[in-house]
């Protein structure tokens, strides 16, 4: 509630006056709409504002304005705020400002309303007004007043001079009345001659009272019920002991501000903690892949001289061995077998240690996972159930059709792997859908032995494997193609249930 914007609460539509208004015409509008402020407008712009403050202070320095201007005696330049301050903020700017009017404006500076102290009430939780157990906690004890038989010239000077809402007429140190600056603006409307004016004769009176201990969710209550800002606190004897303003109301709105600022800075430091957490490890990653890197490149280089010399001694022998000779050929063949393999690891090597050139086209990815699908022998999958669950009508995606079919081939491959010691029933899931708009989601799920939790966060780390024959070059390649394709990867896996690898790609 108390983060509501401020537009949500404001008065719209606020009554204003041009420059040229004559001050006792704008006196006399805010006592008929009974507002405790207008706003100076010229070309749908606030340029001043004129207050029952102002008021006061006019007949504190003796100032003959009904004929005069409200131009000349408005206060200006004109306090604005934008529109979308929270509650918390709009209090700290007004006590900060010593304020009780804020104006909000549009970025182009035309106005949306006026908020008040009043507004900001309305809209607390009743738990703000319950945590205040007893009004003598925020009441303002030093309170200032005044004799009854004192002139309303004396009530007037001191209010001006320290800035005072109101003050109270006692006798005997019992409250009798209250003169406002409400009171000052009808004064200063009927002209009447405030020199030789008593204040028993134009105060407000009887004066609304609540003992001490009273709640603060009551005292509000009485404000809103009799539609007044102030309330004399007595003792019981009904002698003063303190006054409570709206703005006393709202002390305890700072203390809650600062909380809400400690907050939101506690989570922006745990923010920035992960994210340098983040970006270190992402530095450490990017080092160790940019040295394994080199030293795959090399390698391979260094290896698959040799495997060539030795691939084109074996095509050699091959020929010149006789026909009947058939353990020596079928020796040869198995060499052969292992020096492809040799060279399909360099590959590998070679394929890591050079970022993706892509070759980007717009493609149907329900037709790379079709052709994904025919590319494996057909042995891998005959004692598994595939399940495929393509969304049709998918965006077209900008990518490499070969590098998404390596990937997706990888997976699959590494799906079924996991499956081949299973008894239960084998099941290999592709889907693919539309999960935002314009994403395309693309997940490959098993029913196989699953990865060990702690192995999660390294299963796309380089030269880290799972499977005994394995060398860790696979799923950090696949890794490293989606990224390229500005997507992501993720695995979800449960040991003994499955594992499912999820990419999403932005149409």
């Amino acid at each position: 509630m108390l983060q509501k914007s401020i537009s949500e609460i404001l008065v719209p539509n606020t009554i204003s006056v041009s420059p040229e208004t004559l001050t006792s015409e704008a006196v006399s509008i805010m006592k008929t709409n009974k507002i405790s402020c207008l706003l100076v407008i010229q070309n749908k712009k606030p340029v001043g504002i004129f207050t029952e403050r102002d008021i006061v202070r006019l007949l504190y320095y003796g100032v003959h304005a009904e004929k005069r201007k409200i131009a000349e005696l408005m206060t200006k330049p004109v306090f604005t705020v934008d529109g979308h301050i929270n509650i918390y903020q709009a209090h700290d700017l007004m006590e900060k400002n010593r304020l009780r009017h804020l104006v909000a404006v549009e970025p182009d500076g035309q106005i949306i309303g006026v908020v008040t102290q009043t507004n900001i009430i309305e809209n607390l939780e009743t738990e703000y007004f319950f945590q205040t157990k007893d009004v003598s906690k925020i009441m303002t004890k030093d309170i200032v007043t005044i004799d009854k038989e004192h002139l309303v010239q004396e009530a007037i000077n001191k209010m001006a001079k320290l800035s005072l809402s109101c003050i109270v007429v006692q006798e005997n140190k019992a409250p009798v009345g209250i003169l406002t600056e409400r009171d000052v603006t009808r004064l200063f409307h009927e002209k009447a001659k405030i020199i030789d004016l008593k204040i028993k004769n134009v105060m407000s009176h009887p004066v609304q009272t609540i003992p001490v201990g009273t709640s603060l969710y009551k005292a509000i209550s009485i404000m809103a019920q009799n539609r007044i800002r102030r309330l004399v606190v007595v003792d019981k004897n009904g002698k003063i002991k303190g006054l409570i303003t709206q703005y006393d109301t709202l002390k305890e709105l700072e203390w809650r501000y600062i909380e809400f600022l400690n907050n939101i800075l506690r989570q922006k430091d745990k923010q920035l903690l992960e994210a340098k957490k983040d970006a270190e490890a992402k530095l450490i990653q990017s080092e160790k892949l940019a040295a394994a890197a080199q030293i795959a490149s090399e390698v391979a280089h260094e290896i698959r001289n040799p495997l060539c010399v030795i691939k084109a001694g074996l095509y050699y022998l091959k020929q010149i061995l006789p026909k009947d000779q058939e353990a020596a050929r079928k020796s040869i063949l198995q060499m052969n077998a292992a020096t492809d393999k040799a060279t399909s690891y360099i590959n590998n090597l070679l394929s890591f240690s050079r970022p993706p050139m892509l070759q980007l086209k717009l493609v149907e990815i329900n037709e790379v996972l079709e052709e994904s699908l025919k590319e494996l022998p057909a042995q891998i999958l005959s004692c598994i159930e595939v399940t495929k669950d393509f969304e049709p009508a998918l965006p077209q995606i900008k990518a490499d059709p070969q590098l998404l079919k390596q990937v997706f081939v990888n997976l699959i491959k590494n799906a079924c792997e996991a499956m081949e010691e299973e008894l239960r029933v084998k099941e290999l899931r592709i889907k693919s859908e539309e999960i935002d708009k314009r994403v395309v989601q693309i997940a490959i799920s098993d029913t196989g032995c699953g990865i060990k939790e702690e192995n999660l966060t390294h299963i796309f780390n380089l030269f880290f494997a799972t499977k005994s024959k394995g060398i860790g070059l696979g799923l950090a390649i696949c890794q490293r193609i989606v990224e390229a394709h500005k997507g992501e990867i993720e695995v979800k896996s449960k040991v003994g249930q499955g594992t499912t690898f999820i990419i999403r790609i932005r149409a």
